[in-house]
Formats: structure tokens, sequence, C-alpha cells
């Protein structure tokens, strides 16, 4: 069970999507630099939360597309969080992304 689960934060069978203003519990998850970094840091702000089971092909263009609009989701004061059980990385193409990528090991929704 991930840590987005304990939380409270389940994806649904039917991959129900969370409304706008739904509020998830706290949760704690390392960063892919190491850091500990809870939802709570972010509660002032609108998040863009993007959890993958695993990084594929397809899902690298939406990741690009992402941080490529990043600059325009900061001025409207809000955050893009990105959930991986593994590292982002495309070997022919690395991508330096600006927000934060969150290891979740128990995420597995594939």
């Amino acid at each position: 069970m991930s840590q987005a689960e304990i939380a409270g934060g389940r994806v649904s069978p039917k991959a129900e999507v969370p409304r706008i203003g739904y509020r998830l519990r706290d949760f704690m998850l390392r960063s892919t630099a190491g850091a500990e970094v809870r939802l709570s840091d972010y509660r002032a702000r609108s998040n863009l939360i993007l959890i993958f089971g695993m990084i594929a092909a397809q899902h690298s263009a939406l990741i690009r597309d992402v941080a490529a609009q990043y600059q325009r989701i900061r001025e409207q004061q809000a955050e893009v969080l990105l959930i991986s059980p593994t590292m982002v990385e495309e070997p022919q193409r690395p991508v330096q992304l600006p927000f934060p990528v969150l290891l979740d090991a128990a995420t597995d929704l594939c």
C-alpha cells in the first residue's frame, strides 16, 4: 500500500479523479534528491499531482509538456508534484524537471 493510499488518497478501481477542491490527508515521500516532502508543505497552493504506476514512453511527452508549462503554473500560485515508484529518466533524452519528483515504491497502479 502506498503512502498516498495510507493518507487517504486512494485511486478507485474506476480510476475516478478527485475533483477541484478535494483535499488529501497529509503524506510524506522522499524526492529524487533525497529530501522529505510532505503534501502539507504545499497546502496554501493549488496542486497538480501526477501519479504514475510506471513511467512509460507515452508519459514522457506529458511530463515534458507539464514541465514546459511549469512557469505558467507557478504564476497561478500552483505546484506540480510527480509521484512514481521509480526515477523518471529517458536514457536518450534526460530531462531536468523543474518540479519535485517523489518516489513511492508502493505506487503500483498498473
